[in-house]
């Protein structure tokens, strides 16, 4: 394990108590989707990476995540993959490469294209605040998997201190990293 994984791990024991109606909504959602089934985790981030804003991650493409995701399932025999994305381009790859084995959360907003879902205009009843609880759902369904793949991302970051604060260690982690932007692109 990392150590800034651990040093995160303790902040989060210390300070971060999700509230109760909180626990249980996500509990509830992780026990119903996983289903205690043997998972494979991946978040794949899209949409407005691919704009290579300056200091965020290099994007990863999508097709990038297939080897690897073939890989652990062959390796570990994962019975499904949970798939945690802000976009429906991912959603649709994986869905035609792995079909019945992959889950995901069906009442999640996501984008085609490259604006991310955080910037979309939504009629849906308090929507920033229901976009906060579905990362927050997704952070801990990741935390909840057998296995993690992912890319830079502050989403899979909090996954792995979440499981490690819950003394867990993932079988494998895998992260697809590109390296971080340095263009001075501040366009939003």
């Amino acid at each position: 394990m990392h150590s800034f994984v651990g040093q995160y791990s303790s902040l989060y024991l210390k300070y971060c108590k999700l509230n109760m109606i909180t626990k249980r909504y996500i509990d509830e959602n992780i026990e119903n989707l996983l289903n205690k089934k043997k998972t494979l985790g991946i978040h794949v981030r899209s949409t407005d990476f691919k704009k290579a804003f300056d200091k965020h991650p290099v994007y990863v493409n999508t097709y990038d995540f297939l080897e690897p995701a073939k890989k652990l399932l062959e390796k570990y025999s994962y019975q499904q993959i949970f798939l945690a994305t802000d976009s429906m381009e991912a959603v649709e790859l994986f869905r035609g490469e792995f079909g019945d084995k992959l889950v995901f959360y069906n009442d999640v907003l996501r984008s085609d294209g490259d604006v991310g879902v955080h910037c979309l205009k939504s009629k849906r009843v308090n929507h920033h605040y229901k976009l906060g609880l579905e990362i927050l759902r997704d952070c801990y369904t990741l935390a909840s998997c057998d296995s993690l793949l992912a890319g830079l991302s502050q989403v899979s970051f909090a996954a792995r201190y979440i499981r490690v604060a819950n003394g867990m260690e993932y079988n494998d982690i895998v992260i697809l990293d590109h390296g971080i932007n340095r263009n001075y692109n501040k366009t939003k």
